[in-house]
């Protein structure tokens, strides 16, 4: 029998990890090789927010990609788990939950700074856009997003106790190795 590469078993520890901590959302959790490298793709629609998924997976990295000076540089190799080259997370909205963030957005701020839903041509989806234009050049999906992180913080705090949890780990464990 084969043995499973290192990017495949750091997909199922991740997939195994997330299932534990989110277990009503679905997680894609892929892993591919390819020349000089492998990746974890991991993809979900609603659910936690992307950083939270982002600080819980980001130990399953083994290092990060200097573009300044065009070299990769290990710089969170653990020999405690197994890693990948490359972890990426991939949230979606759902058409549900971006008309609701829509609607919250609406009901906080004036006139001015309304957002309309628009549908997409040739895909099932919408899309967001704004109504008037305001005197700033943000798109509204980054708005609608910094909304949503900020209910997220009011109303649950066992995801944020999840996210703690993680990073006070890899603090002791970096103290150990210290």
């Amino acid at each position: 029998m084969r043995e499973q590469s290192e990017y495949a078993k750091a997909a199922a520890a991740i997939r195994a990890e997330l299932k534990k901590l989110f277990p009503t959302t679905k997680f894609s959790v892929r892993s591919c090789g390819f020349s000089m490298g492998d990746e974890v793709s991991i993809s979900w629609t609603d659910g936690p927010l992307n950083k939270v998924v982002k600080t819980i997976v980001s130990k399953y990295q083994y290092g990060n990609f200097n573009s300044m000076e065009d070299f990769y540089e290990n710089t969170n190799r653990r020999e405690d788990i197994p890693q990948s080259k490359y972890v990426n997370t991939s949230r979606h909205l759902s058409n549900a939950k971006l008309t609701y963030l829509v609607e919250k957005w609406n009901e906080s701020w004036a006139d001015d700074w309304q957002i309309e839903i628009k549908n997409q041509p040739y895909i099932d989806g919408i899309y967001p856009e704004w109504k008037t234009r305001p005197n700033q050049y943000r798109s509204p999906m980054c708005c609608l997003l910094e909304l949503e992180e900020k209910l997220a913080a009011q109303s649950s705090p066992e995801v944020q106790k999840a996210v703690d949890s993680v990073a006070i780990e890899d603090e002791e464990r970096r103290r150990k190795e210290a």
